[in-house]
């Protein structure tokens, strides 16, 4: 999903929680949190590979909604050390939940739109994979 503008809001947040957490000595929630985040990113890439570039509109929905009970997470999660927190990640998962609702929309109109043979799909899958770590990967400068 086109996230752009949430970016630098989730960016800002998660630094703010995982600070907090820090100074509270809350080291296996930052651990959880980190990784929460990590899922966030990848769905958020493995949407727009499945919504753009595979065009499996039935597998879009999916990833969309998994990106939206994701970020829905985030936002429960970073409440734990400021209500604000909540709330600013909240409206991601609000905006996520829309995008789903207009992924799944655009499913139904187009019946045709996705499903392709399983073979098909297999390969469609783990190329996806792969573009997902590699995005993971630019985004968390990993080499592994």
């Amino acid at each position: 999903m086109d996230t752009a503008p949430f970016d630098t809001i989730i960016a800002t947040v998660s630094a703010q929680h995982l600070t907090a957490l820090d100074r509270d000595g809350a080291r296996e929630e930052g651990t959880a949190y980190r990784r929460a985040l990590g899922v966030n990113l990848g769905l958020n890439a493995l949407w727009s590979i499945l919504f753009f570039r595979v065009r499996n509109l039935p597998l879009a929905s999916a990833g969309a909604a998994a990106l939206a009970a994701s970020s829905a997470d985030l936002a429960r999660r970073a409440s734990s050390t400021g209500r604000h927190r909540g709330l600013l990640l909240g409206g991601y998962a609000a905006w996520c939940t829309f995008a789903t609702a207009l992924t799944t929309d655009i499913t139904h109109r187009n019946p045709d739109s996705g499903a392709p043979p399983a073979r098909a799909l297999g390969r469609a899958l783990a190329r996806a994979v792969g573009e997902v770590r590699a995005a993971v990967r630019a985004r968390t400068g990993r080499a592994s």
